[in-house]
């Protein structure tokens, strides 16, 4: 459980375009951490600026 609460925070402070550093170190986690990074990242996927087929009706 402890796994996809982390999780979540990091993805909803991608959604609420947070600082990823200011975000990472509330949260405990260490900087420059590949997992915050990488859950963050993935967080993007759903970004309408950044996923092409962003409204393509899929």
């Amino acid at each position: 459980m402890r796994h996809s609460l982390r999780r979540g925070y990091a993805e909803a402070t991608r959604h609420a375009q947070k600082d990823p550093l200011g975000a990472a170190r509330h949260s405990g986690w260490s900087d420059g951490s590949p997992s915050f990074a990488g859950y963050h990242d993935r967080a993007a996927a759903f970004d309408e600026e950044l996923n092409p087929l962003y409204g393509i009706g899929l």
